[in-house]
């Protein structure tokens, strides 16, 4: 499968080794069949609680928005464009000390969790949280990494 991803951090916000986070974003796409392009942008916490803001009316940082691309893709199957994803680097390391999580994993998580909503995962209702977590339960698990939802549930 051909996978192009493109990281931009041009603010130069501390985050995992971009040789992992594209591995994260192919094995994710791998497991879901999906050939696409994605961009991931990293943003500090003002300008991801403007994002944020802006599209979802949240006025607060988050740690990922997920943009998936709605135009036309006339480009060949496999150089199609799924999206942008954006994150915060400092809400997820918050986030995965206060949940004594360890740092890699919690970016997996949450970078795995965007690329399945680009690909048009979601979780708005029981039935489709379920298929989701599952699904990043799965690709957690070719990572060795544990079960992120383990206090709230088990992975099937």
């Amino acid at each position: 499968m051909i996978n192009n991803i493109i990281l931009i951090n041009d603010n130069n916000l501390i985050i995992p080794d971009k040789k992992k986070i594209k591995e994260w974003v192919a094995v994710s796409l791998k497991h879901i069949k999906k050939k696409a392009n994605i961009t991931l942008r990293t943003f500090t916490k003002p300008d991801m609680q403007e994002l944020n803001n802006k599209f979802r009316k949240i006025n607060s940082p988050t740690n990922i928005l997920a943009f998936p691309y709605k135009g036309e893709n006339n480009l060949s199957k496999d150089n199609r464009l799924l999206g942008d994803l954006a994150i915060c680097p400092d809400v997820i390391v918050k986030e995965a000390e206060q949940q004594e999580k360890n740092i890699d994993s919690h970016f997996a998580h949450i970078i795995i969790h965007g690329v399945l909503h680009l690909a048009g995962y979601t979780h708005d209702d029981n039935k489709n949280a379920k298929v989701m977590e599952n699904t990043e339960c799965k690709i957690l698990e070719f990572f060795n990494i544990d079960d992120p939802y383990i206090k709230e549930k088990e992975c099937l």
